[in-house]
């Protein structure tokens, strides 16, 4: 009964507050019978919260895509025509306070045709990129930097194109 009171003093000083800008007393809302409210409509908070991140997704460009591409790189195109030529998983643990960079060299004897560097962990984040060679030469030095105090796990692929 106290629940069902509260709501009809929210939605009767909602409504005032809609109709006036002015704030009614506690008098005249004490004063209101239930029976001559025919319906009283709630809004359920998690309504209003999923419709106004609806609204912001649309406002907003989407964060995780651009996340994505940052911790992932992907170079090149692979055919059905090109071999892995190397293929290794590294893993960094964290130091506390400390961002570290390491690179890491991969040599192969046909031009490179394509170069992932994929994360393997969720939680460490990483930026990689390719400093020198890279698509069309026979080496790729690929750097892998950390977040301050995070850690990395990845894994490179080197794609070459297999001649017959």
């Amino acid at each position: 009964m106290k629940s069902a009171l509260l709501v009809v003093l929210l939605a009767a000083a909602a409504t005032a507050e809609v109709i006036s800008n002015e704030v009614p007393d506690v008098d005249q809302v004490a004063d209101v019978d239930v029976d001559e409210i025919s319906e009283v409509f709630v809004t359920d908070v998690d309504e209003l919260t999923d419709e106004a991140q609806l609204f912001d997704e649309i406002e907003q460009p989407m964060q995780t895509a651009v996340d994505s591409r940052r911790r992932n790189l992907n170079l090149g195109n692979i055919t059905d025509e090109d071999i892995v030529v190397y293929d290794e998983v590294f893993q960094l643990d964290g130091i506390p306070g400390v961002s570290m960079m390491r690179s890491y060299l991969a040599n192969a004897r046909r031009p490179i045709t394509a170069i992932r560097v994929t994360c393997l962990s969720a939680s460490q984040t990483a930026i990689p990129g390719v400093t020198h060679g890279g698509l069309g030469n026979i080496f790729a030095l690929i750097t892998i930097q950390t977040a301050v105090g995070l850690g990395f796990h990845y894994r490179i692929q080197v794609y070459v194109r297999q001649f017959a």
